[in-house]
């Protein structure tokens, strides 16, 4: 698991309070991850080229999610994981943390696997560029243009 240090994440951040308090989640043992650690953890995510990252992200296995569908069943949700689950002793840090297709982070469960296994559980879905504006157009009310992205910090 890579381990990053924690103030190259500073940039995500508004506020030096808001950072501190990041900093303050890494070190408590809670068994869920805050608000923050999740801003950091999408933003750790792979980006989908062309499509703003504050929306849009792949998880590990490839599947493409969108940030405002969390914890729910279809193809776009996701839902934040432990790599090494809690229970395996795994962390509630960032370095620790993946979004994953709920589909997928469900069929891993306590478990370790490969991203072969993982894919294996996937819900597959090839989109168009328009299929995507779509998506995005239903659950934002816009679509961001390639030249609009801007971070997004909490």
């Amino acid at each position: 698991m890579q381990q990053l240090d924690n103030s190259s994440y500073k940039h995500l951040f508004k506020t030096d309070t808001e950072f501190k308090k990041f900093l303050e989640d890494e070190n408590t043992d809670n068994r869920t991850f805050t608000r923050r650690q999740k801003h950091v953890c999408w933003h750790k995510s792979r980006t989908i080229i062309g499509r703003d990252p504050n929306r849009w992200k792949f998880d590990p296995v490839g599947n493409p999610v969108l940030r405002n569908l969390r914890g729910c069943f279809g193809a776009l949700c996701h839902e934040y994981d432990h790599i090494v689950p809690y229970s395996k002793e795994g962390k509630t840090v960032v370095s620790n943390c993946q979004i994953l297709q709920t589909g997928v982070n469900r069929f891993k469960s306590n478990k370790t696997y490969s991203d072969r296994n993982l894919q294996l559980s996937s819900k597959v879905i090839g989109m168009t560029d328009s299929e995507m504006d779509l998506m995005e157009y239903a659950v934002f009310g816009n679509v961001t243009e390639e030249k609009d992205f801007k971070p997004n910090k909490i």
